[in-house]
């Protein structure tokens, strides 16, 4: 689940301080009064000259508001104090809940394949180039706007995808024999619905087993999960449920590729960072925890930088996927209001649109983004922010690795 900021401010109004001019009106109202009531009631044949006379005078007066004044003022300061407790109280766990979303993953290893080279891909986004043109998928058929993997055509069922695992695990292979064998892997697919998964899945079983690498059993992910599996999975206090290295696998493949569509496949390898640098892996980037939107664009994104330990001006790129037309005006209104990097460019420049470059990539939508993102901050050493569409609109950050000066000071 995701993590729920607790308010780092209170709602409540702080009690009133006393009014010096209204408690000095009280004050003269006070000592008239009593001398008033002290002239009055006062024997006419009882000396004026005595202490008791001028106790009664002033000092019962002075007395009685002194005591008002103090049931006053304790009353403000208790109220204070408590205000004050509280907020310092809201504080601890707002820093608490934030240090735990901050928790970030390392990214020891991200592959994809796609229309445009790979290695490539993100840089040639940054050029505005785009491989989405209109042709035939197959013979015989009216062309569509999509961009499509160089693959075999005539093959048997499920055959593309076999042809994508193996290239995939061939980027993969030697990552993962650098992985302590002592150490738990996932593995997790995921296609699109529609897809039957059992097939699928004894063909990447295949292809691992030809690689050599020892036996995982792969796991299939729900479409609509996405990104948001890593905030599950950073949910984990502890233990072999949290200390361990997943590879996240996603491929989209069409027979009959929608208008505006494109084929891709992507693999992250991930492991929880304090993990990774006990055993000494390097890490090619961090993956900060997802947030989906539910409150409001702008406090997604101010949430998603908190948890990437960034301020949203400090993200001079934003890769986006999958969003509805309203969400992309609505990254550079509410991006813009709250200063975010990427929008702050001229001409938008920090702003790079997957779906105008290569078409919606379907169910590989976040982990393409998270993958070039990697790319791109692995290349330019800056920050990165990704926002994609799954089962609902969700941000996260990605940074380079920390340099020696920087692990130091953290």
């Amino acid at each position: 689940m995701t993590v729920e900021l607790p308010r780092s401010t209170l709602d409540a109004e702080p009690p009133v301080r006393p009014a010096t001019a209204v408690w000095l009106c009280l004050l003269a109202a006070f000592l008239a009064a009593g001398a008033l009531l002290t002239l009055l009631a006062w024997p006419k044949d009882a000396p004026t000259g005595t202490p008791w006379f001028w106790m009664c005078l002033v000092g019962f007066p002075l007395l009685g508001w002194c005591v008002l004044f103090g049931f006053r003022l304790h009353f403000y300061e208790d109220e204070m104090n408590r205000l004050t407790a509280t907020a310092d109280a809201r504080q601890r766990e707002f820093e608490a809940a934030v240090a735990f979303g901050a928790e970030p993953l390392a990214v020891l290893h991200a592959a994809y394949l796609c229309a445009m080279r790979t290695g490539c891909a993100s840089g040639l986004m940054l050029e505005r180039d785009s491989v989405l043109v209109a042709h035939s998928p197959r013979p015989h058929l009216p062309p569509v706007r999509h961009s499509r993997l160089p693959l075999a055509e005539e093959v048997e069922p499920g055959g593309r995808y076999a042809e994508v695992f193996e290239a995939i695990l061939g980027q993969l292979e030697m990552p993962l024999r650098a992985l302590p064998p002592s150490v738990p892997l996932d593995v997790t697919l995921q296609v699109s619905d529609g897809v039957d998964p059992a097939p699928l899945r004894h063909a990447w079983q295949t292809c691992w087993t030809a690689t050599g690498l020892h036996h995982v059993e792969a796991s299939v992910l729900p479409a609509t999960d996405g990104l948001m599996a890593l905030d599950a999975w950073l949910d984990e206090t502890g233990g072999p449920a949290l200390e361990r290295f997943r590879l996240f696998v996603a491929v989209q493949l069409h027979e009959t590729p929608p208008q505006n569509s494109a084929e891709a496949a992507v693999a992250l390898l991930l492991g929880w960072a304090p993990l990774a640098e006990r055993l000494e892996l390097s890490a090619i980037a961090t993956l900060h925890r997802p947030v989906a939107a539910a409150h409001g664009l702008a406090d997604t994104i101010r949430t998603a930088a908190l948890f990437g330990q960034i301020t949203p001006d400090a993200l001079p790129h934003l890769w986006q996927s999958g969003l509805q037309k309203a969400e992309k005006a609505a990254m550079l209104t509410e991006g813009s209001d709250i200063a975010l990097g990427a929008v702050q460019t001229d001409a938008f420049a920090g702003v790079h649109d997957i779906d105008a470059a290569l078409g919606n990539p379907g169910v590989a939508t976040p982990w393409l983004a998270a993958a070039l993102a990697v790319e791109n901050a692995r290349q330019r050493g800056e920050p990165q922010l990704i926002a994609c569409r799954e089962s609902t609109l969700c941000l996260a950050v990605v940074r380079p690795p920390a340099g020696p000066k920087e692990q130091e000071t953290t």
